[in-house]
């Protein structure tokens, strides 16, 4: 079975590099050796990771000081769509 790099493995790297390397993975093999109940697993975990990551960001970019525009941009959605997804993240003090 394929195996998964650390989040921290890519940390310092750029998303063209990260994406090169997926590019590079033998997707027929990573098919042909998992069942499909066990891909479906492992898409959900990667799903779910993503989600994590995603989240993770969007606190640390709030508290630099980044506006609901400019993480929609650096995501490529709407401003709108990450409000609603990640609005609840905001800390308001009293």
């Amino acid at each position: 079975m394929t195996e998964v790099a650390s989040v921290g493995a890519y940390k310092d790297r750029t998303c063209d590099e990260i994406t090169d390397d997926r590019v590079d993975l033998d997707k027929r093999a990573a098919v042909d050796d998992l069942t499909p109940n066990d891909g479906f697993r492992a898409v959900q975990a990667l799903r779910s990771l993503a989600d994590e990551l995603e989240a993770e960001h969007v606190v640390q970019a709030l508290a630099e000081g980044w506006s609901w525009a400019q993480i929609a941009e650096a995501l490529d959605v709407t401003r709108q769509a990450v409000q609603k997804k990640h609005g609840h993240r905001i800390v308001r003090e009293h």
